[in-house]
């Protein structure tokens, strides 16, 4: 392992900006004489999970998320599958599996909602090691938009109308889709 560190994400409540999570170190280094004007920067924001409806998750609901960075020792390509448990072939190494995450895409005020999302850029998507942990010593997020950044797991659209075509084999909305990282 390279380093670990905290999960960060683009201000969500805002337009425009940064587009993919970030991985920052705990012991970042700064160069003495760059002070961006607040009218002209853009922000990171802490990342938490939004997992309530998945039973092997939710001990880390509404929980900051950690982050790795970590170096395949002698394998030079790393490769994230999405909707597979394993890898290709049997001369991809595992390096982990578990599930497919992104931002939500839009919300509509429901009671459950977390924050409002509609209009803001896309996040890359991620895959959420199975065995997630939370940063430890923060606690639970409360029902506020703090602005962080939230993955939130994905599924297939299967409604027929701008959806995915091949449903089946995928199923229709709300099962979770799964992810593999591989190297070679």
């Amino acid at each position: 392992m390279i380093y670990t560190g905290a999960m960060a994400g683009p201000d969500t409540r805002s337009t425009g900006g940064a587009s993919n999570h970030q991985c920052l170190p705990s012991d970042p280094q700064y160069y003495p004489s760059n002070n961006p004007s607040k009218a002209f920067h853009s922000s990171l924001r802490p990342t938490s999970y939004y997992v309530a409806y998945m039973p092997d998750l939710i001990h880390i609901h509404r929980h900051f998320a950690p982050c790795a960075v970590c170096e395949a020792n002698q394998r030079v390509t790393t490769l994230m599958i999405p909707a597979m448990t394993r890898c290709p072939t049997s001369d991809w190494h595992l390096d982990y599996s578990g599930y497919l995450m992104s931002e939500i895409e839009h919300t509509y005020k429901k009671k459950d909602d977390f924050a409002q999302t509609r209009g803001r850029a896309s996040v890359n998507y991620i895959c959420l090691d199975k065995n997630a942990e939370s940063l430890t010593g923060n606690p639970r997020l409360k029902d506020v938009d703090y602005g962080g950044a939230i993955i939130n797991p994905v599924d297939a659209d299967c409604s027929g109308i701008g959806g995915l075509t091949n449903c089946p084999p995928y199923h229709a909305n709300n099962i979770a889709i799964a992810c593999v990282v591989c190297s070679k």
